[in-house]
């Protein structure tokens, strides 16, 4: 009977894992990760839509997990929304530096839900070199992680030309 009850336990586990949306570890010796396809986008032609519109509406907004790296965003003109999520499985609070290295935008948001408000921070192309938070020719967001914290992260990627 016990050996039942384990079983039927790790089938539940199992498949709730299936269905709950993957993080991305931070362990604690954490350095580099590249996210590949280890998020979920959903294309927006129109640019029209905002923060607020994805996160009321998400029986409407259905972000899709990618299976490519950079899922057609070349061919896009509007907005692409990019969400993941971040795990700091250490015992140590962890600030990291999200790194896009990606050439065909104009702007990119990124929201993150802190405790009391959500936080945005916008980079752009037309933003001067030497007025940039950090100084790097691609767009650096921070990120800051509480000890066993997830955190939702969200990006706007606007691209109106070429």
């Amino acid at each position: 009977m016990r050996v039942f009850l384990i079983f039927i336990l790790l089938l539940i586990t199992a498949t709730s894992r299936l269905f709950a949306e993957d993080a991305i570890p931070l362990a604690p010796d954490f350095t580099l990760r590249e996210l590949h396809n280890d998020f979920y986008f959903f294309p927006d032609t129109s640019g029209i839509l905002e923060y607020s519109d994805i996160q009321k509406d998400t029986s409407r907004f259905i972000f899709i997990k990618s299976t490519r790296e950079i899922p057609y965003m070349h061919h896009l003109n509007g907005s692409v929304w990019i969400k993941f999520y971040l795990e700091n499985q250490s015992q140590k609070s962890k600030k990291v530096l999200v790194h896009f290295d990606f050439p065909l935008y104009d702007t990119i948001t990124m929201y993150q839900k802190d405790t009391i408000e959500v936080i945005e921070e916008s980079l752009g192309l037309a933003l001067p070199f030497f007025v940039r938070k950090r100084l790097n020719p691609d767009p650096l967001f921070e990120v800051y992680l509480e000890p066993q914290e997830k955190k939702e992260i969200v990006f706007k990627i606007s691209k109106t030309t070429g």
